[in-house]
Formats: structure tokens, sequence, C-alpha cells
């Protein structure tokens, strides 16, 4: 796992979707990056998007936002964006966003595979 102050973002096929995997913190500084990794995501044509966030330990506004935009885009095309096992500092954010009533959340990677077509 990363240390705390930094981001790591790993891309990788699964079928025909893709899964995003964050790791360490979503904070003010990487989200600019975040934004672009997640939008070229989106541009690859998934069918669906599974974002693994099992090893994010915080989530900014910015962040929220970069999550929102994905799943806006994907929604054009009427393809999912599953989030997987979020910590709690990450569900807390979700919460008190209310983006957990927007977004399928699911606590197993194989739970949002199950969501997301192959």
């Amino acid at each position: 796992m990363s240390t705390p102050d930094k981001l790591s973002i790993e891309t990788r096929t699964t079928g025909n979707s893709l899964v995003v995997a964050l790791d360490g913190s979503a904070s003010m500084e990487y989200c600019d990056r975040l934004s672009v990794e997640l939008m070229d995501a989106v541009g690859q044509k998934p069918e669906g998007i599974i974002l693994d966030v099992s090893n994010l330990t915080f989530i900014c506004s910015l962040g929220i936002g970069a999550v929102v935009a994905t799943f806006l885009e994907l929604r054009k095309d009427r393809k999912p964006l599953a989030i997987v096992a979020p910590t709690p500092e990450v569900r807390d954010m979700f919460t008190v966003t209310k983006l957990g009533q927007l977004l399928d959340v699911y606590e197993s990677m194989d739970a949002a595979r199950a969501r997301v077509p192959d």
C-alpha cells in the first residue's frame, strides 16, 4: 500500500470492463490526476467501470466530483460504475454527500463484477 499522503491509480482490464484501483489519499493535490485517469478510463469505452476504493484512506470534495463526473459520463451510454469496498472514511464521505444513494456500492469485488458486464 502507498504512503497515506500519496495516491496510486492502477487501471486494468477485466473482460470488456475496467477496474480502477485507488490506493492512498485522494487529497486536493492529486485530484486533477484522478479526474484525468477516470476520464481516460471512460474514453476507452468499457462496458462498465469498477472503482476499487478498498485501499483509499481519504477522498476530498474534488475527488468526489471526479467520481460523479465519471458516473455521469458512463450513464450517458447506460454503462455502470460500481464502487467496491469503501473504507469507513470514504463511506462516510459518500454518506455525507448522499452519493451512497446515487452510486452502486458493493462490499466485494465479486459482487461488483456480478453487476458490471464482462
